[in-house]
């Protein structure tokens, strides 16, 4: 017999404070670092990077009165507030937008965490952005480490649903046949599939 035991922490009155004002803090930065990069948009300013960001809103303000009380949280909590500022205004929905209107093509990338197998995850989902969605993926097979390529979406009509291997060279980028011998590509450790009268390969490489 397996026992499982439920707990709630509480946090102490001191650590009620001290959660209160870094979340305070936090805020704060956040907000700061918000309007600047609009006062910098709206002035037709260079993009203000997050080093300059972050000397700007955290390490100057910690030396003027008004802001003087940053010193008393860790800075990995300001540091955060400013990642997440980012995030945000990677994600704005309007930004997709307004730069298509002025004939700008817009590439969104998105890092995932994990190489390949079932630990893959995307940090943030940006596909309600995007017009199309193009995946990219790493699989194993026969021994090596390769690349898959597929199309998720395409908001302006249909588009190629096969998953195929992507290959550079000396020549150029090649995309193999659709992979249609493997199953499980995208999981990274993909099964290949027998079909009758039809060899191992397949001719299913370029």
């Amino acid at each position: 017999m397996q026992l499982r035991y439920n707990y709630r922490v509480y946090p102490t009155p001191s650590q009620q404070q001290a959660l209160a004002r870094s979340f305070g803090c936090a805020r704060v930065v956040f907000n700061d670092g918000l309007r600047l990069r609009r006062q910098a948009r709206e002035a037709g300013e260079k993009y203000l990077s997050d080093g300059d960001l972050s000397k700007r809103v955290i390490t100057l303000a910690k030396d003027t009165p008004e802001r003087a009380w940053l010193g008393e949280v860790s800075s990995v909590v300001l540091q955060q507030a400013l990642a997440d500022l980012n995030v945000a205004i990677r994600l704005d929905p309007d930004r997709p937008a307004y730069l298509s209107n002025r004939g700008v093509a817009t590439f969104i990338v998105v890092a995932q965490n994990g190489m390949m197998g079932s630990s893959m995850q995307s940090p943030v989902d940006a596909s309600y952005l995007a017009d199309s969605v193009i995946m990219l993926r790493f699989f194993e097979h026969a021994g090596q480490v390769k690349k898959a390529i597929s199309v998720l979406k395409k908001r302006t009509g249909s588009h190629e649903e096969s998953i195929r291997e992507l290959s550079f060279d000396s020549r150029g980028i090649h995309l193999s046949k659709p992979l249609l011998q493997l199953r499980g590509v995208l999981t990274g450790v993909p099964v290949e599939v027998q079909s009758a009268g039809r060899g191992a390969n397949g001719g299913a490489r370029v």
